[in-house]
């Protein structure tokens, strides 16, 4: 039987759950996209894909390397959110468990518009 990639660790007959974690500038950026958001449209419309952009995000939970790794940066995925030139890129590393116990986890380390340069400094969160 093919492995589909997302094989349970440690011999458990479950797939691995990952948790989300934000990066302060993460958290700033999505803050930021949602107030200039609100001001060329509305509260509400912001609110709305505020959601959608963390529902995206809650779906790495299950399937975190479905994305590819960044050409320049191999231990880090992009996600798109949205489409067109409105697309945000959402940044992110897969931390996997050093030993049983230990938990998975998805960092989100940064969030931008597609048309803004994404040569960010990307910190080691390996230690």
């Amino acid at each position: 039987m093919a492995s589909s990639g997302n094989a349970p660790p440690f011999g458990e007959d479950e797939p691995r759950q990952y948790q989300i974690e934000y990066a302060e500038a993460a958290q700033e950026e999505i803050e930021k996209a949602y107030l200039w958001r609100s001001s060329i449209t509305s509260p509400e419309a912001a609110a709305r894909w505020a959601s959608g952009l963390r529902s995206a995000v809650d779906n790495l939970s299950t399937m975190p390397y479905r994305y590819a790794a960044l050409p320049d940066d191999p231990l880090s995925r992009r996600l798109l959110y949205g489409s067109g030139q409105g697309a945000y890129r959402i940044i992110y590393r897969v931390v996997e468990p050093a030993e049983e116990g230990d938990n998975a986890l998805v960092r989100i380390l940064h969030v931008y518009h597609g048309a803004r340069q994404g040569n960010f400094d990307v910190p080691n969160t390996d230690g």
